[in-house]
């Protein structure tokens, strides 16, 4: 699998998003479904022309996309 090389900007975003999900599991839960509707806003642009995105980051959005939602709506046991 080819993943891309680890950069200093890919690094700070993955450390920015792993600050993003922390508290309790009802909390990360929201937070899943806010960055899915977000990720969902660039989705609709690039389809509607007003953003550019080759197949490759348009692919890696949609399965971010895919996951945060499986995420967002699974139940909680208490």
């Amino acid at each position: 699998m080819n993943r891309p090389a680890v950069t200093p900007a890919r690094s700070l975003a993955a450390e920015q998003l792993s600050q993003t999900f922390t508290g309790s599991a009802s909390e990360r839960v929201k937070r899943a479904r806010l960055v899915a509707t977000h990720l969902e806003r660039i989705l609709e642009r690039i389809d509607s022309g007003q953003l550019e995105a080759t197949p490759t980051e348009v692919a890696r959005l949609e399965g971010a996309d895919l996951a945060l939602r499986a995420i967002s709506r699974t139940r909680l046991e208490s």
